[in-house]
């Protein structure tokens, strides 16, 4: 059980990390990225 937990985490540690990379992206210039995974993810 501890394990699974563990797991998932990690795995929202990424999400997060991935949308702070892309607000980072888009503050240097490519802000088209940004946008189109925001639109992405509000689709889904």
């Amino acid at each position: 059980m501890q394990n699974t937990k563990m797991k998932h985490s990690v795995c929202f540690m990424n999400f997060v990390n991935y949308i702070t990379i892309g607000c980072l992206l888009a503050r240097l210039g490519r802000d088209f990225y940004c946008r189109t995974d925001y639109v992405f993810f509000q689709r889904h």
